[in-house]
């Protein structure tokens, strides 16, 4: 893709009193062609030279919450695509490349995504570890003609596509069928997980496309956000919050498909009944005494996830370790582009140290997936 094309996106980020995040996130947009709103609702405007840059549109608005931010920035998007990224997060541009790249050659498709990765910094070193969206992964084609096929396929279980590279008129058809309101964010993207597919076809595509911070108080960590879908045990000012969702989602399964209100609530309420034992936004806090169960739940697949622990076979572990070479993560050019956002990262993060566990099964994976494969080795 030329880089001219890159003009067709915008990159959204909220936040909110991490200007030591914020100013690597500029740094890191800077020189690539894309264009970044930020909407700062920090105690103090950033000072910091590529605020006023031409790509950059940054705004200083004091005291406004996650949900407020989030809506005003879809507000502001005027290219045909938008990607959402947090100020602690990598979105890699070649990847965006590819998937306006795809987009623009399959209309019938209405959001591209792809493979993630998280980094850790730990003692001044950065692990990388995939997360593993084999084949069987829900979403990953989501390729049926049937619509309603479609939303049951994306929702079982919930596969966020909100920072996902989107034809911007969906995120603001969500503001839309949200009835305008400010709305908590897992809101917004269970609506959007309705409409996407809805509309048209969605895939992940075999390429990194970001890389996610292991980062103490990450994204969302201003306010519990969390919509509870578990009706046995909500308050009344939930059971409203999820009557609410079920309205507005309800109102985008119309303007997207051919079906009617009791069958698009029936379904609706059959779809979100899953989420009561699978909370869309956990606001973990990545602390020593969890860091070992994040990455393992981030590296293996759930069968392995379920045993995890020092019973655990590990010669079949690294059997299945072993099988991953050769996959999207392994090639020359990822490597590049992870060299890059590691620099990044031990740029602004030499101050990260996190001691974890050295136990059989963490050392089992560290030694034979992440040291070997992902680990960035500094350039002498």
């Amino acid at each position: 893709m030329k880089q001219s094309q890159r003009n067709l996106i915008t990159i959204i980020t909220p936040t909110y009193n991490r200007p030591h995040y914020l100013t690597r996130h500029l740094d890191y947009y800077a020189e690539t062609g894309l264009q970044v709103i930020v909407e700062d609702s920090s105690e103090s405007p950033l000072e910091h030279p590529l605020t006023s840059a031409s790509h950059v549109r940054y705004n200083w608005k004091p005291n406004r919450g996650f949900t407020e931010k989030f809506y005003t920035l879809i507000q502001q998007v005027e290219t045909p695509y938008i990607a959402l990224c947090s100020d602690d997060d990598f979105i890699i541009p070649e990847a965006i490349d590819e998937c306006i790249a795809f987009l623009e050659q399959h209309p019938e498709y209405t959001v591209a995504d792809g493979q993630r990765m998280r980094v850790v910094n730990k003692n001044g070193r950065n692990y990388f570890t995939p997360e593993l969206r084999t084949d069987g992964y829900p979403g990953k084609h989501n390729t049926s003609d049937d619509s309603l096929a479609r939303v049951k396929y994306q929702n079982a279980p919930h596969e966020g596509l909100v920072c996902a590279v989107i034809r911007t008129r969906y995120m603001k058809d969500v503001i839309q069928y949200c009835n305008g309101e400010f709305v908590k964010p897992d809101v917004y993207s269970v609506v959007l997980n309705i409409t996407l597919p809805a509309a048209g076809k969605t895939i992940i595509l075999p390429t990194l496309y970001s890389v996610l911070s292991y980062i103490p108080g990450s994204s969302g960590s201003q306010a519990q956000y969390t919509v509870e879908f578990n009706r046995a045990i909500m308050t009344e000012t939930q059971k409203r919050e999820y009557e609410l969702l079920v309205e507005y989602c309800t109102a985008a399964l119309i303007a997207e498909t051919d079906i009617k209100s009791d069958d698009a609530h029936a379904m609706l309420h059959e779809l979100l009944s899953a989420f009561a034992h699978q909370p869309l936004n956990e606001m973990l806090q990545y602390d020593d005494a969890n860091i070992l169960k994040r990455i393992a739940k981030t590296v293996l697949p759930k069968p392995f996830y379920l045993l995890l622990g020092e019973s655990i076979k590990i010669q079949q572990l690294l059997g299945f370790l072993r099988s991953q070479e050769g996959n999207a993560y392994s090639n020359q050019a990822v490597r590049r582009r992870l060299e890059r956002v590691s620099a990044f990262v031990e740029k602004y993060n030499q101050h990260t140290s996190l001691r974890v566990e050295e136990s059989q099964t963490y050392l089992a994976v560290r030694r034979a997936f992440i040291d070997r494969y992902f680990a960035v080795v500094p350039r002498v």
